[in-house]
């Protein structure tokens, strides 16, 4: 998800311009991100110029204030090839090499995938999501879907009809108040993308180079409204390929909820804070299942699906007791219900269980007895049914916990 684009040569590069000597370096704009600061430093006017558009909504490095900064120099230089005197590129993070190639979007990839990490790194009181995030007056809408999906596809046509672009790659959820804030870096769009904005200028290069995999789209490309804040989203979209024509689906909230920890970045380190965050989001948040091959008639559907009025979502309760409480349940498991589904998730190997109607009353009973026999009994006498059959039906869903690391083995048993 975060992988940068390997070197394109195993020649060695020129070796880095002494600091005395790179005092005539072009600065590009420095930006910032969410604890971190860069600069980048490059001898090429045309570098420095497609810096700056790259790199143009994210936000100013505020003096003073935002550390750690980082320093990343660029350097171009003229080199023989097979076709004749071609550019060649070196690129150091610091002053540690990291790539020499002829072409200038794998530095972008590079330096992109160093910029995820370090904001990973750096903002670690949020959850970030692999994800995309658009606004326009009235609706938030946060887009999720694993690569490939059509993330960043959808959210430049959003961003071409107008939305205000946020994120086509990660967005960082506040864990107080699920409030979701973007990251407004270049939109990267694979090849199978290219034919689809064909007057965007990055794009029209792009075509040109075969070898070429994906292009990062500066913002300004697909309509200039952009930036990092939104706000608490009105709408989850999960978005997947399909033939035809787009279809737009209610989606339960136990599955948009898996959807965003399936592509949760960070959810273990968060821990129980991002996992109850989520839980709010999924129960409060309208989602919707969009599978499309069309852009041009998703945005019309889309658009149709937010001006209708959508329906409450269902109440979330927790199915697990503080720890300490009588309980089958390990410690580090965490558990909810949201209407007649629900999910528990492992604290400290970030398994998550899907739970329906039977397996949520189950976890009830689970959560509030401290052995499986006390559960069973429970169960018999709440539903009617055989305490035997109660009891080899609960062995078997222990079983299943157990496996998962979330029921330690039962004296019982």
């Amino acid at each position: 998800m975060w992988s940068s684009s390997p070197a394109a040569t195993s020649r060695a590069p020129a070796a880095l311009t002494p600091p005395q000597e790179r005092d005539h370096w072009l600065r590009c704009r420095q930006f910032a991100g969410a604890g971190w600061a860069i600069a980048i430093h490059t001898p090429d006017p045309h570098v420095r110029r497609r810096i700056d558009d790259l790199f143009a909504a994210m936000p100013p490095a505020p003096a003073g204030t935002c550390a750690p900064a980082l320093d990343i120099w660029l350097a171009a230089r003229d080199e023989l090839g097979p076709d004749g005197i071609e550019p060649w590129y070196d690129l150091w993070i610091g002053e540690q090499f990291e790539l020499s190639t002829r072409r200038l979007w794998r530095c972008e990839d590079r330096l992109l995938a160093r910029m995820n990490r370090a904001t990973l790194d750096a903002d670690s009181t949020r959850l970030h999501l692999h994800a995309g995030l658009v606004s326009n007056d009235r609706d938030t809408v946060l887009i999720v879907g694993p690569s490939g999906s059509g993330k960043s596809t959808l959210v430049a046509a959003l961003a071409l009809a107008g939305w205000t672009y946020h994120a086509d790659e990660m967005v960082a959820i506040d864990l107080a108040s699920i409030s979701a804030d973007g990251y407004p870096r270049p939109l990267t769009l694979k090849r199978s993308g290219f034919g689809l904005f064909g007057d965007l200028p990055t794009l029209v290069t792009a075509r040109s180079e075969s070898s070429r995999e994906q292009a990062h789209v500066p913002p300004s490309e697909v309509g200039g409204r952009a930036g990092a804040g939104a706000g608490l989203p009105t709408a989850i979209i999960n978005v997947g390929h399909t033939a035809g024509p787009p279809s737009i689906e209610p989606l339960p909230a136990i599955d948009a909820l898996l959807g965003m920890v399936g592509e949760a970045l960070d959810l273990e380190r968060a821990g129980q804070a991002a996992m109850d965050a989520l839980i709010e989001l999924a129960a409060r948040v309208p989602a919707f299942a969009l599978r499309s091959g069309q852009v041009a008639l998703t945005i019309d559907a889309l658009t149709a699906t937010l001006d209708r009025t959508q329906p409450p979502r269902p109440a979330a309760a927790s199915l697990t007791r503080d720890h300490g409480s009588p309980s089958c349940f390990a410690e580090t498991t965490i558990g909810w219900a949201i209407g007649d589904e629900g999910v528990l998730y492992d604290l400290e190997g970030g398994t998550v269980v899907r739970l329906d109607r039977s397996a949520v009353e189950a976890s009830r009973a689970l959560a509030t007895n401290d052995s499986v026999d006390r559960a069973a009994d429970q169960l018999a006498s709440l539903t009617g049914t055989d305490r035997s059959t109660m009891r080899a039906d609960l062995d078997a869903f222990v079983s299943e916990l157990t496996v998962a690391g979330m029921v330690p083995l039962p004296s019982d048993a």
